[in-house]
């Protein structure tokens, strides 16, 4: 219990902290958390990945991207036991930014579980929340 109250405390502690100074303001900011434990087999891992590339090129979807007068701002983390950034903070504001970030994601390799579990929860939340507090970007959503 002591363990998920402390993770609830650090998570509202994460979303209550005032914006950076210096930040970007950006519209959205968002993480794409993709599961790469042994859970996820070969196929989904694709299917996932192929998906996420799709989206980023889709006209609609770059549409929408430009139409927010700051974009978005997003990174890629890989997590198992270990949640691994794969994409730093990057922002979108275009279809030329949306194509770039959909050709680096359409590299990624899977990074092969260096052991059998997923662990989402607790301190591993913790841990990718404080990386959307220290992105540079700042965004109410």
């Amino acid at each position: 219990m002591k363990r998920t109250k402390n993770t609830y405390l650090a998570l509202l502690a994460a979303l209550l902290s005032p914006m950076a100074a210096n930040a970007i303001p950006v519209d959205l900011e968002l993480s794409l958390v993709i599961d790469v434990s042994p859970s996820v087999d070969n196929s989904e891992f694709a299917l996932q990945m192929n998906g996420y590339t799709a989206a980023f090129q889709d006209v609609g979807i770059q549409a929408a991207i430009a139409a927010l007068p700051g974009g978005i701002a997003l990174n890629v983390i890989f997590f198992s036991q270990n949640a691994v950034e794969k994409v730093v903070w990057t922002q979108l504001t275009d279809a030329t930014s949306a194509n770039a970030f959909a050709a680096v994601f359409a590299g990624l390799s899977r990074t092969p579980p260096t052991n059998s579990g997923t662990d989402i929860a607790g301190r591993k939340l913790v841990d990718m929340l404080v990386r959307l507090d220290a992105s540079g970007y700042a965004s109410f959503f």
